[in-house]
């Protein structure tokens, strides 16, 4: 069941005075909200820190789909917007790359260093014109960010940084400034939050991500033993995510519910299966999970990039027809050995599974993942 999180005043104003050491905002700033205010990011980022400075703040009328998006980039001009991964990776994935990979030989060049660097620098331009040309701040946070998108932004120049936080934080405990970004990092910890990685033992590179500040909530609402188990009695809250911190520098590697225990006791994390997954051709989205002592991946694989590699995938309703599952079935193991080619031996997932409908989200585009884990 959902956790009500106790969130005071002074958690939210906190966050949102201390985010000015990472970026400062000015009355002269226009923000482009797309995210439901319901999200503590979206509230304390995009609306409280905003008003607090004179900024202004523009809201769509409807949900943003790519093409009102690009219409209301085109109007507003916004020089800040706070994203979740999700949607600059849909931009990346089905506007940018298939531009820069549509021929054999723009393929080829892709993955050749520095040529890839150049691409995704003209590539980048493109993206901030788009943007209205006058961005020079893309917030983005609540889940992590795709390795080759990051690597877009990166090589793009485009004005982006990668953050931390929970709800119970009232968002950002972690984050870097514009140009300071430390490629798969979120950053340091902000002005004001203290933090401490509790390891199991001390050959452990990663533990789970502890912090104490005027952001971490009272408590849960009304469920004195779920704020016990997160929250000591001094103010330190137990994240539940576990990272790794490299010259002064937060590393996230995943959920420490969602670990998987490899057969020697390695630490697996399937949202790093999942990133390399989800860079495939044909992916949209991935859940990695365990099960009876195998690694399972569940799919959704997008129908409309399919069908240009199969014919029978444009009838793609006839999903269970005979004359389409054994294509699927090929599909699936081609998929799964070109994936484990880029996994270690201990994190090789055996089965993979395809999904004929995208995964149930919540309100802030997070897979819902215990819906299909069973």
């Amino acid at each position: 069941r959902s956790k009500g999180v106790m969130l005071t005043h002074g958690n939210l104003t906190f966050v949102a005075e201390k985010v000015r050491s990472i970026q400062e905002v000015y009355e002269t700033d226009s923000f482009l909200s797309v995210l439901p205010l319901s999200h503590v990011y979206e509230n304390v980022l995009g609306l409280i820190l905003p008003i607090s400075r004179g900024a202004s703040v523009y809201y769509m009328s409807k949900p943003p789909t790519p093409t009102l998006l690009m219409k209301a980039l085109e109007e507003v001009k916004p020089t800040m917007m706070l994203i979740v991964p999700l949607i600059i990776e849909k931009i990346y994935f089905s506007r940018i790359r298939p531009e820069l990979t549509r021929n054999f030989l723009m393929r080829k060049m892709y993955h050749v260093w520095p040529i890839n660097h150049f691409m995704n620098r003209k590539a980048g331009k493109m993206l901030k014109k788009a943007f209205g040309g006058r961005l020079r701040f893309l917030g983005i946070g609540g889940a992590p960010l795709d390795v080759s998108t990051e690597r877009f932004l990166r090589d793009g120049a485009v004005p982006y940084s990668c953050g931390y936080g929970l709800t119970e934080t009232a968002s950002l405990i972690f984050g870097s400034k514009v140009g300071k970004v430390k490629f798969r990092s979120v950053g340091p910890p902000l002005e004001g939050v203290s933090y401490m990685i509790r390891k199991p033992n001390d050959k452990a590179i990663e533990g789970e991500v502890v912090v104490k500040g005027r952001g971490v909530m009272r408590g849960y609402f009304k469920d004195t033993e779920q704020t016990r188990q997160v929250l000591s009695p001094d103010g330190w809250f137990s994240t539940g995510d576990l990272a790794e911190m490299k010259n002064g520098n937060l590393y996230i590697r995943g959920r420490s519910k969602n670990m998987i225990l490899g057969p020697s006791g390695e630490n697996i994390y399937p949202e790093e299966i999942e990133s390399v997954l989800n860079t495939m051709d044909g992916v949209e989205e991935s859940v990695v999970y365990e099960k009876r002592g195998r690694i399972i991946a569940k799919v959704y694989i997008n129908p409309e990039n399919l069908a240009k590699k199969y014919d029978a995938f444009k009838q793609f309703a006839s999903f269970k027809q005979e004359e389409l599952q054994g294509r699927l079935d090929n599909y699936a193991t081609d998929l799964k050995k070109k994936l484990n080619a880029h996994l270690n031996r201990y994190s090789q997932v055996q089965d993979m599974i395809l999904m004929n409908a995208p995964f149930e989200k919540t309100p802030t585009h997070k897979i819902k993942r215990f819906l299909y884990q069973n």
